[in-house]
């Protein structure tokens, strides 16, 4: 899922003046506290992943106000959690659209269009509207993150990894936040930066706490031709209880065994795979290795049980 935008917001931030000496001046008795505006709950709704709470509000919003800007945005931003991303009404798309026909130079609005665009698989439409949201009076740094994802997308790497560090320096982005660290390892790995995605990898978790992260560092190892440390990680996490039997584990160690040429430990690796959760391809890879061991026999009848599956 993408990361999601930090908002503009209209809710004001209540502030407290301290004058030295001077005693603040007591509110009227009895005088009741302002209620947030429908637009105000809104919103909160929205960033407090609500949306299904929040639509039926925005649709009064925007029924009585049809040229309230933000109401259509956050209308959008709520469709879009609600998975209504596209059709001629009623979805985050036309909702963006009807923010930029009100504001054209909305530029959070041609960041979302991009985001969308991503998701149907359109990344040069992904970049164009990430384009137009960098040329608006106040650029969106987020269109920063979803152009570099595009390139990304698009196999352009130098250029995902360049976009992405600008928008890592963009001053009200947090450079270190996991969620920008997890995408920065990923392009790092993709430019082969592979010592670098490592580094930014042990930002995000130490080594062998964290299942997916791990798997990354044994790929970044195995493109690094440092096979035994990536063996070293699965065999570590084979290793816990309770998930001996990991079957992505097992199956990426069996191929490391393989292209390191021991081919008993790799048999053993698919045996136990196969034993807990035969597939299709667990039984193709097991008769690719037989092949390799001499015995054909062996090798057709897993190759007819891969069939049966």
């Amino acid at each position: 899922m993408p990361v999601k935008p930090f908002p503009f917001s209209i809710l004001s931030i209540a502030s407290a003046a301290l004058i030295l000496g001077l005693q603040a001046q007591a509110a009227p008795a009895g005088k009741k506290e302002q209620k947030p505006s429908k637009l105000e709950i809104a919103e909160k709704l929205v960033r407090g992943d609500h949306p299904d709470r929040a639509k039926p509000l925005l649709l009064e919003i925007v029924k009585a106000e049809p040229k309230n800007t933000l109401a259509w945005y956050l209308l959008g931003e709520a469709y879009q959690d609600l998975g209504l991303l596209d059709g001629s009404e009623g979805s985050a798309r036309q909702c963006f659209l009807k923010v930029l026909s009100l504001d054209p130079q909305h530029s959070r609005a041609y960041t979302k269009l991009g985001d969308l665009a991503g998701v149907d698989g359109d990344y040069i439409k992904q970049v164009e509207y990430c384009q137009k949201a960098l040329k608006c009076p106040n650029p969106d740094p987020f269109a920063l993150k979803y152009k570099a994802i595009a390139y990304s997308n698009l196999k352009r790497d130098r250029m995902a990894l360049e976009c992405f560090e600008q928008f890592r320096a963009q001053p009200t982005i947090v450079k270190d936040d996991p969620r920008v660290l997890k995408v920065l390892a990923n392009l790092q790995e993709n430019n082969g930066k592979y010592q670098e995605a490592l580094t930014t990898l042990d930002k995000l978790e130490k080594p062998g706490k964290d299942r997916d992260f791990e798997i990354q560092r044994a790929r970044v190892l195995e493109k690094m031709g440092k096979l035994q440390e990536a063996v070293a990680i699965f065999t570590n996490m084979l290793s816990v209880k309770g998930n001996e039997d990991d079957e992505a584990a097992l199956t990426k160690r069996a191929e490391l065994y393989e292209k390191q040429g021991r081919l008993k430990e790799a048999m053993a690796d698919l045996n136990k795979l196969i034993s807990g959760s035969p597939s299709a391809a667990a039984y193709k890879k097991r008769a690719s290795l037989w092949t390799k061991l001499g015995n054909k026999d062996k090798a057709r009848e897993d190759l007819s049980k891969s069939e049966q599956i």
